[in-house]
């Protein structure tokens, strides 16, 4: 027993609003690993979501992420506030 403390993990990640329009006008200005997580076919665009892995949805003010072994997911935006912080 005792107390203890989440490790640090860096992740890269981008705010679902901020991808979008670039999706649709600007891919080159989209972050590489977007780019590449699309061509591997884990993530599909909406026009306010996007889909990750073939079913989870990130809605327009999700942030989406990639951990340090590859894997996407989706955070909301108050969980993102209060666990994250830019490096």
């Amino acid at each position: 027993m005792g107390n203890y403390r989440k490790k640090a993990v860096e992740v890269n990640a981008a705010k679902v609003s901020d991808v979008i329009p670039k999706a649709t006008g600007a891919w080159s200005s989209l972050p590489s690993w977007i780019q590449v997580q699309y061509a591997q076919g884990n993530l599909l665009f909406g026009p306010a979501y996007l889909i990750i892995n073939g079913g989870d949805v990130a809605g327009f003010e999700d942030w989406l992420l990639e951990g340090a072994d590859g894997t996407l997911s989706r955070c909301d935006a108050a969980e993102f506030e209060s666990c994250y912080e830019a490096i």
